[in-house]
């Protein structure tokens, strides 16, 4: 498995030049997680920003109200990162993500994604730019998705 291919197939590195990404690759780790794991919790502390290189994951939230209740809300694949949410803010996990299948993925733990970012502003305005469009894709399908729900 090739860091940078996978990254390439990813949104973040969208605008880097190849020695950019090259640079940006070392940050990553290779995981491996089975069928069923699960990858982190909603509520937990941890803000390590993942890529899928191969599998499926499940993007579950759990009721309040109904304890025991859940529901997935969505669906991850090839190319996919998450854990973004955590990167930016520092704040718990929103949601539980848990592997459908055999998975590996790519983490960049929070200070060495941070560090690269402050020492490369070309990069780091990338990085961040890159992300806001992934987030506003996935703000704008939930709010077409609850708008349909409710009218």
């Amino acid at each position: 498995m090739d860091k940078q291919e996978i990254l390439r197939r990813c949104e973040i590195t969208n605008g880097m030049a190849d020695r950019e990404v090259e640079a940006f690759s070392d940050i990553f780790q290779i995981v491996h997680f089975q069928r069923g794991d699960i990858i982190f919790r909603e509520g937990e502390t941890s803000n390590d920003l993942y890529v899928i290189d191969k599998g499926i994951i499940d993007v579950v939230i759990y009721s309040k109200v109904h304890l025991g209740e859940s529901e997935r809300i969505a669906k991850l694949k090839d190319g996919d990162i998450f854990g973004e949410f955590s990167m930016l803010d520092g704040a718990e996990r929103s949601a539980t993500l848990i592997a459908e299948e055999d998975t590996d993925l790519m983490v960049a733990a929070y200070i060495d994604f941070h560090r690269f970012l402050e020492n490369r502003e070309h990069v780091g305005f990338l990085v961040m730019r890159n992300l806001a469009r992934t987030l506003t894709v996935r703000l704008r399908k939930m709010n077409h998705e609850v708008q349909s729900a409710l009218l």
